[in-house]
């Protein structure tokens, strides 16, 4: 049953709103990233709403954070239904 099923997905994303710092951290990341990806993990702050919602994913809830360990980096943290059958 489709609306039972709850993904959970947290990743990196642009920190250009939360403040000087986290928009710096954020441009230092991708610069890193495109020029030697591995150095990063080949991580990259991305938006993740867009890719679910385009494959009709149901986003219940979003929210960004800044970790406590780690508060010059901005998370996201989305809450998402699967598509529903066609």
């Amino acid at each position: 049953d489709p609306e039972r099923g709850l993904l959970l997905l947290a990743g990196i994303t642009w920190g250009w709103r939360d403040s000087a710092r986290t928009a710096l951290t954020t441009l230092l990341w991708e610069a890193v990233y495109r020029v030697r990806p591995q150095t990063v993990g080949g991580c990259r702050p991305q938006r993740l709403r867009p890719y679910l919602e385009a494959k009709g994913w149901r986003v219940v809830r979003s929210q960004r954070t800044l970790p406590a360990g780690f508060p010059w980096m901005v998370s996201e943290v989305i809450a998402a239904r699967p598509p529903l059958p066609r």
